[in-house]
This record gives C-alpha cells, structure tokens and sequence, in this order.
C-alpha cells in the first residue's frame, strides 16, 4: 500500500510540473511574440518610411532642382537652364522621368513654351489638352497644387527676383510664433511633365525589391481617393503606411556640386552655407495644424519680414500630418502582419506543447511499464507458489507408493499393478505441470515453447 501511495504522489507531481511548464512557456511565448510583434511593426514601417524617402527624392529632384528666378525667363538665358537639366541627368537613377517642361507666364498673353530638347532651348508651342485644363488651376492661388498626380504634373512658381539681400539668417521657424511673410510675385510657371510609364515600370519596381524583395510582403500605391495605382493588396487594410509625392521636406539641398552651383546662380549670396562638397538652403516652412493648406517656404532676412520662396499645397492625415497625394500601403503576404504573428506564435505554443506532451508520454510510458514489470513479478511468484504447491502431492503420492513397493508391502500382482498405474498417472501430472513451465516461460523469454 505505501509502495501504491508513493506511486500516486510521484505521477501527481510529475504531472502538475507539467502543467505549471505549460503555463510558463505560454506566458513567455506570448510576451515575446508581442514584443517580436511590435519590433515587426516598427520595421515594417521604418522600411515603408525610406521607400518614400527615396521616391519623394526623385520627384524633389526633378522639382527644386529647377527653382530659378524670373530673370532667366526674362532674359531667356536657356544656358542657365539646360545646365540644371544637364546636371538633373547627370544625378538622377532615372533620367527618363521628365518627358516635357512646359512655361507659363503669369499674367499677359504670351503663348506658352516647351522645351525642346534637340535644340535645348524653349520654343512657342501649343501644351497638350491637360495641360490647358490645369493651367486654370495652377494660375489661381487658391486652387494651386505643385503635384497634379492624376496629370503626373509638376508645377514649379517662379518668382521675381528682389533686391539683392544682405547677410541672411537661415533658421527653422519656431511653432506658434507668427512672423509676417512678405509674398513674392509670380512671373510664371514651369510645368514639369512625368513619364507615368517610368514611375509604376520602374521607380516603384525597383523600389519594391530594394525594400521589400524577400517576397514576404506585397505593396501597393493608392490615389487619394483609394484607387490603386500599382498593384493591389488583399482587403483594405495594410501593415504599413507612407506618403509619396510630398514636397515638403524640412530641408533641401539643391545642389552637391559646388562648381555647378557657381555656374547655375552665377553670383553667389551670403544666405547660402558652402561646405566642400555641399551647399545647401535650410528654409522653414509653416503647415496649418490639423487642416489641409499650404507650405510656405520661406527664408528670414535678420529682423526683417520673412521672405517667401515658394508655396505648395500640402493635405493633412488624420492625426494632422502632412500627407502626399499618393499613399505607399504595405501588407504581409499571410494577409496582415498581426496574422502571422499569431500563427507563428500558435506554430511555436504547438511545437512546445507537443514536447510537453512527449515528456508526458515517456512519463506515463515509464509508469505503465513499471506496473507491467510488477505485475508481471507478482504473477511469476503466484506462479511458483502454485506450481510447488501442485508439485507436493504427486511427488508425495509417488514417494508414498514407491516406498511401500520397495519395502515389499506389496506381494499380489493386482496390487502392485494398481500402484503402478497410481505412479504412472501421477507421473504425467507432473509432466503437465513440467511443460506449462516451460510454456510460461517461452512465452516470456520469447523462445520457441517446449513438450514434455
């Protein structure tokens, strides 16, 4: 009985050890599949984020990089320009981004030019049917956007170059402080036509694979209005987020040549801070909060008004943040990146459950063959209490008769026959009894059974 009780107690605490490991490896695997969740989040979108950088620095390229003043379209000095052309080429991944430049002055009646880029310089010529419909757009302040994505159309101001400046503070403007900004005047507008072609067969390819090329996730481009412009994803839900075509970095650095910018601006100013290799203009810029409305980038002369340099509409989020016009979605190909953590996370409680579940089997395993092993024991003793048992009275009874013939007790032919018959069946009992051993223990030594 105590041998039975120590039993129980030892399989009962085997079994609630298993149970409490149970516990603890669903605890700990929860709390790190949230924190493998969370830095997969993290991730995910940092990686969405430099997707955007990168395309919003093509499309600023192909933008800042032909911010001029009207002086050179009043003078026509297309040097000027195609040297910017020249060098925008020269640095650009994609050199066929640009298709056509289109000028339009602001007020007057001159006819609008285009560039031609076999004789590299602006000719009169009649814009296409969407440019015109724009042109009613863009010429209105209010209704100004520099992105027209559904034309794949840049439109640049250009302004009229005031007075030369003296010394000139750069500095990012300080939220909440209202500074009177003193706007330019627009002497006209450069459209920037884009190859729709080169933006969604290979800008955004590319871009894909350099971020996303493992193939565990799918991306896709929407329009403001949720239409897809490349690709598409499952659902309307996406792991990750970012703008694209947003024009309104904190900083811009126009040009990384210092001889070309020598070149280009001719004279240079006191407001520009030259390094060896970079020049760069750190402008503010002003975004109403939590409304959609324009940037302004402006420059501040010491403690005279601020000077604007350019404005672009901009679009807010939800939480107020500046928008672009087209939306980078990202989603895990298991349909949601919460989805697959969650089955990563079932595959892993599945596999460490299952292992707790061998561990139990071999326990129950060793317990069950334990008991087979003293069942069995027991059974071997039973037996050999019997076969002895059953030995004894034969042997007796043999002993007894073969006693009495040898003392000569028994002289007639009848009964000597009769005890000779007495011997002889006693005799094949114990031959029965013999070959059961024999069986019994063939049988649990495996070997081949044996007769007697």
């Amino acid at each position: 009985m105590k041998r039975s009780w120590t039993t129980i107690l030892l399989v009962t605490a085997l079994v609630g050890l298993l149970v409490l490991l149970g516990g603890l490896q669903y605890r700990w695997l929860s709390q790190i599949n949230v924190s493998e969740n969370e830095k997969a989040h993290k991730r995910l979108q940092e990686q969405a984020d430099r997707f955007a950088m990168d395309f919003n620095r093509e499309i600023q390229s192909a933008y800042f990089n032909f911010q001029t003043d009207a002086d050179k379209w009043q003078n026509k000095d297309w040097g000027s320009f195609n040297e910017r052309y020249d060098f925008w080429r020269d640095k650009t991944t994609y050199p066929d981004l640009i298709t056509d430049f289109y000028f339009f002055e602001a007020k007057g009646d001159a006819p609008p030019l285009r560039y031609d880029k076999a004789a590299r310089i602006f000719v009169s010529a009649d814009p296409p049917a969407d440019l015109v419909e724009l042109r009613a757009k863009f010429t209105d302040d209010k209704t100004f956007k520099p992105i027209y994505e559904g034309a794949f159309t840049l439109v640049l101001p250009i302004y009229v170059r005031e007075p030369t400046l003296g010394r000139e503070v750069i500095r990012i403007r300080t939220p909440n402080i209202k500074t009177p900004i003193m706007e330019r005047a627009k002497f006209g507008y450069l459209a920037i036509k884009l190859d729709p072609a080169i933006i969604k067969d290979k800008l955004l390819p590319d871009l894909t694979a350099k971020y996303f090329g493992e193939g565990d996730f799918r991306t896709a481009v929407t329009d403001n209005s949720g239409q897809p412009v490349y690709q598409t994803i499952n659902g309307s839900t996406s792991d990750a987020a970012a703008p694209l075509f947003d024009l309104s970095p904190e900083n811009f650095v126009f040009f990384t040549n210092k001889d070309l910018m020598n070149s280009v601006s001719g004279e240079r100013h006191t407001n520009v801070f030259l390094t060896s290799k970079v020049e760069s203009h750190t402008m503010s810029r002003t975004v109403p909060d939590g409304k959609d409305g324009t940037v302004k980038i402006e420059v501040q002369q010491d403690s005279k008004p601020r000077t604007s340099v350019f404005t672009a509409t901009t679009r807010s989020g939800g939480d107020g943040a500046a928008a672009g016009a087209w939306t980078l979605q990202v989603q895990h190909v298991y349909g949601s990146l919460d989805g697959f953590m969650a089955s990563t996370l079932r595959r892993n409680l599945g596999i460490g459950f299952g292992l707790l579940f061998l561990l139990a089997a071999a326990v129950a395993a060793i317990v069950i063959s334990a008991h087979r092993a003293k069942t069995a024991a027991q059974r071997q003793v039973d037996f050999v209490s019997s076969v002895s048992h059953e030995f004894r009275t034969p042997l007796a009874v043999i002993y007894s008769a073969g006693e009495n013939l040898a003392d000569g007790v028994l002289r007639e032919g009848e009964q000597v026959s009769r005890y000779g018959d007495l011997i002889k069946g006693e005799g094949r009992k114990l031959s029965r009894m013999v070959e059961q051993i024999l069986d019994f223990a063939g049988a649990n030594s495996g070997r081949k059974k044996y007769s007697f």
